[in-house]
């Protein structure tokens, strides 16, 4: 009744083929992928958001952004605590309007895993992202 392998199946064996196993490689590239992400949105592409957003009309804004993460499936980026605020000059009292605030907004942005590896990404997502906060600012005016 003995089986005709010599060997015991011990806890480091059993540990080491959990961790190779595709399931759990899968979840350490996607979490990597994920956080990397993320990270990049929140340094450099808020940056960039920053400056390309431009809102039409005579009245300069301030915009500020609190964080933005990709979303869990990689298809949407939600943008906390955006704040436009009418920029005035200093020196003047008062303010040229009353500010705008949008605690949580998402974006759909298919193809979102792609963005640290297609330079061409960039510039689409930046340009649906101004789009999705300009829509969002003239509902909640």
């Amino acid at each position: 009744m003995t089986s005709g392998s010599s060997e015991k199946l011990t806890l480091s064996s059993w540990l080491k083929a959990l961790l190779l196993s595709p399931g759990i490689l899968f979840l350490f590239v996607y979490l990597a992928i994920y956080l990397s992400t993320t990270i990049y949105l929140n340094l450099d592409f808020k940056k960039n958001l920053l400056h390309n957003l431009s809102i039409p009309g005579n009245t300069p804004y301030h915009i500020s952004i609190g964080s933005i993460n990709a979303g869990f499936v990689m298809d949407s980026v939600i943008l906390h605590e955006i704040e436009l605020s009418p920029a005035t000059p200093t020196g003047l009292h008062g303010s040229g309007g009353k500010p705008v605030t949008i605690p949580k907004l998402r974006v759909t942005c298919p193809g979102l895993e792609k963005l640290l590896f297609t330079p061409g990404m960039v510039n689409a997502s930046t340009r649906k992202l101004c789009s999705g906060i300009l829509d969002a600012a003239k509902q909640h005016q």
